[in-house]
């Protein structure tokens, strides 16, 4: 997919002030673009479509672990 938007929004703002996630980090859960090309056995979705985005974090990963 290639991000055409990004949406800013307080949970960035939050985590950078308490310094939730060490530096490097990827901010923004939210975006749109356009499907570049998918994987084999993807039907419902194709290269060239409009999509949206919304990313929700696992809580386990290590990027994503805070005391």
């Amino acid at each position: 997919m290639k991000i055409v938007a990004s949406g800013d929004c307080n949970t960035n703002a939050v985590a950078r002030d308490l310094g939730l996630t060490p530096y490097p980090v990827i901010l923004c859960h939210e975006g749109s673009g356009i499907v570049e090309k998918v994987g084999e056995g993807v039907r419902t979705i194709k290269p060239g479509d409009h999509v949206v985005l919304s990313c929700a974090f696992c809580g386990h990963c290590e990027n994503y672990s805070h005391p």
